[in-house]
């Protein structure tokens, strides 16, 4: 049983890495998605208006800016995070789902566990109201009855 829910939980998280995969190797991974213009001059000018500390970013500060005004909501670093070997960033990115699938599962089995253990200790007359429900069942007549 222990070898079956692992090998579950293994499928789940290779299937979610080949979903994924093919979701951002598509046209639907770049909806919404555009390249700057002019990136060096924007980028050095976060660079020093950042004073050289990345972060998450929301502009303007002021709640009560204008509509004329530009607002956005940024990720910015002003090392260069992105580049890197791919081979390196696909196995952490499938090691990632594939323990991610694996805890789903075992929340999963572990609800699935507590419902029908709650069903077989109730069926046992062992729940809280047990006494009350079946006080009369093993019960006899007779008066040296220790029931």
């Amino acid at each position: 049983m222990t070898i079956r829910i692992v090998l579950a939980g293994a499928a789940g998280g290779v299937l979610m890495f080949l979903w994924m995969s093919a979701a951002h190797m598509s046209p639907l991974g770049m909806i919404g998605i555009s390249a700057l213009p002019r990136e060096l001059l924007i980028t050095s000018t976060l660079d020093s208006g950042a004073g050289g500390s990345g972060g998450l970013y929301v502009f303007p500060a002021a709640v009560d800016a204008g509509p004329d005004v530009p607002s956005g909501f940024m990720v910015f670093y002003p090392d260069n995070v992105i580049t890197g070997g791919m081979g390196t960033k696909i196995g952490l990115e499938f090691g990632k789902e594939l323990v991610q699938s694996l805890l789903q599962l075992l929340q999963t089995l572990k609800q699935e566990l507590a419902v029908v253990g709650l069903s077989r200790f109730r069926r046992r007359g062992r729940g809280p109201h047990a006494a009350n429900k079946g006080a009369g069942r093993h019960q006899s007549n007779s008066a040296e009855s220790t029931w």
